[in-house]
Order: C-alpha cells, then structure tokens, then sequence
C-alpha cells in the first residue's frame, strides 16, 4: 500500500510537471502564431535545432537521476551529493560547448533548415538561436537540479521550479513579443532558465 501511494504521488507530480510545460510551450506557440508565417518557420527551425542540443542535457538530467537514486536509496546521502556536483560540472561544460556550436553554427543549420525559405525566416531563427545560445548552460545545469530532486523523491520542487520557468517564458512572451518578435522569447526562455536555476539553488 505504501508502494502503491508513493508510486502514484510521485506519477501524479511528474503528471502535472509534463503537463505544465506542454501547456506553457502550446501558449507560446500561440503567440508566435501571431507573427505570421515567415515567424512561424523561423521558430519551427530553430526550436528543431535547439531540441537536438537539448538532447544531451536531457541525458545528463536522466543519469544524474539514477545514480542520485541509487546513493540516495542507500542511505548514502553524500554520495548523492557529491553526484550532484559532478552533474553541475559536467552539464555546465557541456552547456557551453553546445552553446558555442549553436551560437556560430546559427546561420548555417538555420539555413539548412529553412531552404527555399525567405531570406526574413532565416535571419528570425538565426537571431533566437544566437541570443538562447547565451543561456544554454543554464539550462543543462537545470538538468542536473531536475535528476537530482527528482533522484531524491522530491518531485515537487522539480515541478514547483518548472512551472515557474514555463510561466515566466509565456509571460514574457505576451508581453514583449509585438515588440521583438522571436528575440523576445529566447530571452524569456534564458530569464526562466536563469531564475530557477537561482531559485534551486537556494533550495
């Protein structure tokens, strides 16, 4: 029964935390969709190629998870804690690395993307990878907060620093977007990033 019940908490969280981000990305879709087309398949691109740097950050976050569960469940708390600061390096090294490639290589993998597209398409996506690309390792080091909270059963503060982030980026996205386009939601991107990056850490 006590399985039972801690299975099901836990699902319903990582439930809620899934839920949330989709939510917050389909509203920021919405705004984009304001922009007409040429915006649209500026951040279609550029969303493709950022999720294919994401990928390696999301495998830091999985395996940070396991092996902090395995030391946690142990009894060996500061295992788990040095795991996590392994994770933080690590992820922070490899955040820069995929932030410098996405940052130089904009122009050309943008361009790959959008062939036949207008010339407006692929400035639009250039730009939001190039200005994300100053935040990227905030978000691989968000993965490590992410496997390590999750690794230790406290899904709640990975949901809690979630919807946080997800707010912001859509609040921000509304707010500025009529004004600077796909420019403003790669910094509202970086702002969330950047904010529950602090907020977990204090935590």
């Amino acid at each position: 029964k006590q399985y039972l019940t801690n299975t099901l908490s836990i699902s319903a969280a990582t439930a809620l935390h899934q839920t949330g981000l989709y939510i917050g990305k389909a509203l920021v879709q919405g705004v984009v969709n304001t922009g007409g087309t040429s915006v649209i398949s500026a951040y279609t691109a550029a969303t493709r190629i950022e999720g294919f740097a994401n990928s390696f950050g999301d495998s830091g976050s999985a395996a940070t998870s396991v092996i902090t569960e395995q030391s946690y469940g142990a009894g060996k708390t500061k295992r788990a804690q040095k795991v996590f600061i392994t994770s933080i390096k690590c992820t922070a090294v490899l955040g820069i690395i995929c932030a410098v490639i996405l940052f130089f290589s904009a122009h050309l993998t943008t361009g790959l993307m959008l062939t036949g597209s207008d010339a407006s398409a692929v400035n639009n996506a250039t730009i939001y990878l190039k200005i994300i690309a100053l935040f990227y390792p905030l978000c691989f080091t968000g993965g490590s907060f992410t496997g390590y909270f999750n690794g230790c059963g406290k899904v709640l503060i990975t949901l809690a620093g979630s919807l946080l982030q997800i707010s912001i980026r859509v609040i921000l996205s509304f707010i500025l977007f009529s004004n600077l386009e796909l420019s403003c939601v790669a910094l509202a991107t970086g702002i969330g990033w950047l904010t529950v990056n602090i907020v977990w850490s204090i935590i």
